[in-house]
């Protein structure tokens, strides 16, 4: 009971805060705004009043927060400033959504525990966008935080299915399929749906911005209002979602965690039968080989999903390491996938594995059950 009233106050709260918003509240970026040219990307938002919706809401409020912190962090003016001028001087959208990325990992990082020694590093300099230290015991560890803003297909040709219209006398039914990373290539292997896992799992794949002696995170940040057609992978960081009768994989959990040639259902029909073939994964998930990457932040519109890697890691992981990633803001328990307190995050992983098979062969269209 104590919990459904925890969370009954912690929506009444974001209500309370998103209604009492207005295009006043951001002050500092509206000033900001004001110094672009006329033609900016960036000025369509100067003329808008705030909707009430998460998506505009959690956009402009990170953004607000990072010129409030750097107000007070002298060590970080200068990067910051320099992040402004090329948002002001670039005309390309694609560099644009890297830099505000890299404002929004700035306030969530600041934030957290990682922001106590947080180092934002020049655009010049070899390595990864952001540095902090972890101070334990009279020794130190490493962190190294590479940013990513995943850019979605700008061409409606390229991501979008036409399904026609449904009319009868009172209303008419518009239907469509948005693929946000484009539309599938092979025909009988390739989704929609695997469009999105390669994507995902090819995010800094090269990992030369990591650190052999440091503790490697990736942010990746989805908060980007620029590439609309993203906001669709909502809730998709977690195994399962629901909606009326049919079961959704999560595109973002199933990136980081399946192995090859596992079969990924991206809906199972209850009552209705899925026509969908299950996709069978080519490659192993980003988070289950061998690598420098250690953790993945994704910063969504609902909230931060926090993963850990599934295998060994190349350095050691302190308990500190796992207390600071417990401080990154807007996270849920249920949306932590760590290693930590209780080491059972493979058991975990494992126990989705098998409902999702369990899933496959009680409720699939497909007959053949699934090894």
């Amino acid at each position: 009971m104590k919990k459904i009233e925890e969370k009954e106050e912690y929506i009444n709260q974001y209500l309370k805060e998103l209604n009492d918003i207005s295009w006043e509240n951001f002050k500092n970026f509206r000033t900001f705004l004001s110094s672009l040219s006329g033609n900016h990307i960036l000025k369509s938002f100067e003329k808008q009043t705030i909707e009430k919706n998460e998506m505009t809401y959690r956009f402009l409020w990170q953004i607000e927060e990072a010129f409030t912190i750097n107000e007070h962090d002298e060590v970080n003016k200068p990067w910051f400033n320099s992040k402004l001028n090329e948002i002001k001087k670039s005309t390309e959208k694609k560099q644009i959504s890297s830099n505000l990325g890299e404002l929004r990992a700035y306030s969530v990082l600041k934030y957290s525990e990682f922001g106590k020694n947080l180092q934002c590093m020049n655009q010049n300099t070899k390595g990864c966008d952001f540095k902090s230290r972890i101070i334990m015991n009279k020794r130190e560890i490493k962190v190294c935080i590479e940013v990513n803003t995943p850019l979605g297909r700008d061409d409606p040709k390229r991501t979008t299915i036409d399904h026609g219209t449904t009319r009868s006398k009172s209303i008419s039914i518009t239907e469509k399929e948005i693929a946000p990373f484009g539309l599938p290539q092979r025909q009988d292997v390739d989704s929609i749906g695997s469009e999105v896992l390669s994507k995902l799992n090819s995010i800094k794949e090269d990992e030369d911005q990591f650190e052999d002696d440091a503790v490697n995170i990736l942010f990746v940040d989805f908060v980007n209002p620029l590439f609309s057609d993203l906001n669709l992978l909502d809730n998709h960081g977690k195994p399962f979602q629901m909606f009326h009768s049919d079961i959704y994989t999560g595109n973002i959990w199933f990136a980081m965690y399946s192995k090859k040639n596992e079969n990924i259902p991206f809906n199972i029909g209850l009552y209705c039968p899925s026509y969908e073939k299950p996709y069978k994964m080519e490659y192993d998930g980003k988070l289950t080989k061998k690598s420098k990457l250690d953790f993945v932040i994704f910063n969504t519109f609902e909230g931060s999903y926090i993963y850990e890697k599934n295998i060994k890691h190349h350095i050691p992981i302190k308990k500190e390491v796992y207390l600071s990633l417990y401080t990154i803001p807007r996270r849920k328990y249920e949306d932590i996938w760590l290693n930590y307190p209780f080491k059972d995050l493979s058991k975990r992983i494992n126990y989705i594995k098998k409902a999702t098979k369990k899933l496959l062969n009680d409720y699939h269209f497909f007959s053949c059950k699934i090894e």
